[in-house]
């Protein structure tokens, strides 16, 4: 039975954080409404700091980034984990990302209230990946 986490409100480095490490303890993780996931800050310095790391990249030889909110929380959790060394790379394989819930996973999911936390201004990664598409 994996762990179902709501993204909802989450910002996204405690999400990931907390991901990463129940993914290495042998858990299988599966995150719901990335889409509404938080970084904390203002949106113009938000958005500006993720364009200025889009534009880093060689458009044929990577690092490819996306633009999708599920693959931002993937890649931010890939992030903390050892992704190139094979403990790294099973962790990495027990978590999955859903922009929205699936049929069979609604009403199942967790409520941790201790990765919630009220911010003055924050971006969701909804309105984050609508700006810079």
């Amino acid at each position: 039975m994996p762990i179902i986490i709501d993204a909802t409100g989450i910002a996204l480095g405690r999400l990931a954080s907390y991901s990463a490490k129940k993914a290495v303890l042998g858990e299988e993780v599966c995150i719901i409404n990335c889409d509404n996931a938080v970084i904390s800050g203002k949106r113009k310095n938000v958005v500006e700091a993720y364009l200025t790391k889009r534009a880093r990249r060689h458009p044929f030889s990577g690092p490819f980034i996306s633009r999708v909110p599920s693959m931002i929380v993937k890649r931010a959790i890939r992030g903390m984990l050892e992704y190139k060394r094979t403990p790294g790379k099973l962790a990495f394989q027990r978590v999955v990302c859903y922009n929205t819930a699936p049929n069979e996973i609604i009403g199942k999911q967790e409520d941790i209230d201790k990765l919630k936390k009220s911010y003055s201004s924050y971006v969701t990664l909804k309105e984050l990946s609508s700006s810079i598409s």
